[in-house]
C-alpha cells in the first residue's frame, strides 16, 4: 500500500512540474523556431515580481547587447532565415542567449 501511495505521489509531482514548465513557456510567448533555436517574446518591462521569468539583462538589454544580437543575425544566414520563416521582425531582436544544451534563445521585444 505504501508503494502505491508513493508511486501516485511521484506521478502527481512529475505531472505538476511538466505543466508548470509548459505554462512558463506560454507566459513568455516562447516557441521552438527549429531544433536549435527558440524564440522568446518578452513581456513589457515592469517592476512586477512575476516578470522574473526572464533575466533582467534580457528584459532591459544594453545597446551593446542589441548591437551584438543584430550583428549575429546579419552574419548568420541560417539564423536569419529561421527567424524570417517564423515571422520574427529582425529589428525587434534584442538579445541572443545560449541554453544549457547549446541551443540559441532569441529574445524579441
Amino acid at each position: 500500500m505504501k508503494k502505491i501511495i508513493a508511486f501516485s505521489l511521484a506521478t502527481l509531482v512529475s505531472a505538476l512540474s511538466i505543466g508548470a514548465a509548459a505554462e512558463a513557456q506560454s507566459m513568455l510567448g516562447s516557441r521552438q523556431a527549429d531544433e536549435h533555436v527558440a524564440v522568446a517574446f518578452l513581456p513589457p518591462l515592469s517592476d512586477r515580481p512575476s516578470d522574473g521569468d526572464v533575466a533582467y539583462d534580457y528584459r532591459d538589454p544594453t545597446p551593446a547587447m542589441v548591437a551584438e544580437a543584430q550583428g549575429e543575425i546579419s552574419s548568420d544566414a541560417g539564423l536569419r532565415a529561421t527567424l524570417i520563416s517564423h515571422n520574427v521582425e529582425l529589428n525587434n531582436v534584442v538579445a541572443i542567449g545560449v541554453a544549457g544544451n547549446g541551443d540559441r534563445i532569441v529574445y524579441v521585444k
